[in-house]
């Protein structure tokens, strides 16, 4: 039994609709299947599998982390995430983090597609030197798009380049360690840059 059956997922609209794409893959005779959606940054985010294992995936699922983000993803933004409504129109999508009293802090500035180790390393470093010199984290930012603050980087090369220059981080996990990623980073935006992508041979093909 699939997960879908078991936990009793589909509407009939939904299982026809699956049904009309089993018969367009075998019509069509596609042998790979492109799987993208968008994570909770607007980030859209991909995966091609074969035909096969794509149409298993509609009732069984897939392993998220390790099928679609981990590897081949596309980095396109397409929901306006970090805006009044986080995107969705939802408050609770507001900000980077949020503060629950007594239970838990939420924090949604991490990439989904990160490495968890560098990720979670680099927050609590970043705590703990907040703690250890008694910095004022301000006041809470109940409207977080209206509220005066710094600007975290808005682009993966702002971002490499802040680290680069952060005394702390580099002090923390170790100047050989964050020289050796911002070059590996750079080569990363390097490549992407030397990419002429599609939308830049639609919009420019014919005016040249």
């Amino acid at each position: 039994m699939s997960f879908v059956q078991r936990h009793g997922l589909w509407s009939d609209e939904q299982r026809e609709a699956a049904t009309r794409l089993r018969r367009t893959v075998e019509d069509e005779r596609l042998e790979v299947i492109r799987l993208s959606f968008p994570d909770q940054h607007g980030i859209l985010r991909g995966k091609t599998l074969v035909a096969g294992e794509a149409l298993a995936s509609l009732e069984s699922g897939c392993t998220i982390t390790t099928t679609m983000l981990a590897k081949d993803t596309s980095h396109r933004t397409v929901f306006p995430v970090f805006t009044a409504g986080g995107g969705f129109g939802m408050r609770e999508m507001e900000g980077a983090a949020d503060v629950l009293p007594a239970t838990r802090l939420e924090n949604r500035i991490g990439e989904p597609a990160a490495n968890p180790y560098l990720y979670m390393a680099s927050q609590i470093l970043a705590g703990l030197d907040g703690v250890d010199r008694s910095l004022d984290p301000g006041p809470s930012a109940d409207t977080p798009y209206e509220t005066k603050a710094t600007l975290l980087p808005k682009t993966l090369h702002e971002a490499v380049s802040a680290l680069k220059e952060d005394p702390f981080l580099r002090e923390a996990l170790g100047a050989e360690f964050v020289d050796y990623y911002v070059h590996i980073k750079n080569a990363e935006i390097e490549r992407f840059q030397a990419e002429v992508s599609e939308w830049e041979q639609r919009e420019y093909f014919e005016m040249f």
